[in-house]
């Protein structure tokens, strides 16, 4: 419960941040943003709710190395292609964005407990 919220805090910065390149930026290079910066962000937060603050050599930071390791295997570029795709118009994306993104977060989150990081 408390990565879930760790999680959806995040996100919620992210999009409050992505909005404006979005008015502003291609709608694809945003996306490409917000699912990278949502995956680093999920990484950071499970590390941060399992073993504290996330820095060099701490638990928190250990953990966030072998989570990079981990989301090295992940295809964020189909994510993004299929996000994409799904949220074709930049009308749709504030809309659409949200539960794409937490699709991805929560892949990620299931693929790190079942590597038991």
């Amino acid at each position: 419960m408390n990565l879930a919220r760790t999680c959806m805090c995040h996100l919620l910065v992210l999009t409050c941040l992505a909005s404006p390149a979005v008015a502003r930026a291609d709608t694809s290079m945003a996306i490409d943003y917000a699912i990278h910066a949502s995956a680093l962000s999920a990484s950071i937060s499970y590390c941060y709710s399992k073993y504290g603050p996330v820095y060099e050599s701490s638990p928190g930071g250990k953990c966030f190395e072998r989570t990079k390791r981990v989301l090295a295997s992940v295809d964020l570029k189909a994510s993004t292609e299929n996000t994409k795709r799904v949220c074709d118009s930049s009308r749709s994306l504030q809309t659409c964005i949200t539960s794409e993104i937490w699709k991805v977060v929560s892949a990620i989150v299931t693929l790190f407990d079942a590597n038991k990081i």
